[in-house]
């Protein structure tokens, strides 16, 4: 059963509960008539989108820039960065870091501290400080 337009606009204004909602239930607002509560007038449904295409006119110049410009390389230059991972689990792991950090190719490395390797590999790191190593503790 519909209210009349009279009535609904009555509810909405005169104290609909919250937000502009009928008083009673089963109450429908007739053909026309919005709510006009605090949702409908509210901030918060024009600043999010703002906010959100705001954040997305900034993130355009910053994806500009890639890893291989913030390195000092031309931007029209394809470069690949290893990074190598996981070191310490086995012995052979440690070598292929340590051979790849001595030829420069990996500019950093990443241990696992409960390995079972991890003592070798901290002992090869010891003659060599000037490579960066970082550690995985889990």
């Amino acid at each position: 059963m519909a209210m009349p337009v009279q009535r609904a606009r009555l509810a909405s204004t005169t104290g609909g509960q919250h937000m502009g909602i009928p008083h009673r239930t089963g109450q429908t607002w007739a053909a026309g008539i919005r709510p006009t509560g605090y949702w409908y007038r509210s901030p918060r449904r024009w600043l999010m989108p703002l906010v959100a295409l705001w954040m997305l006119a900034q993130a355009g110049p910053a994806a500009a820039e890639t890893w291989a410009t913030r390195l000092g390389y031309p931007p029209d230059r394809r470069v690949l960065i290893l990074h190598a991972t996981e070191v310490g689990v086995c012995h052979e792991a440690n070598q292929a870091a340590c051979e790849l950090l001595s030829q420069g190719h990996s500019g950093a490395v990443s241990a696992v501290v409960p390995a079972p390797w991890f003592a070798d590999f901290a002992a090869r790191c010891r003659d060599h400080s000037d490579h960066d190593v970082g550690l995985s503790l889990f």
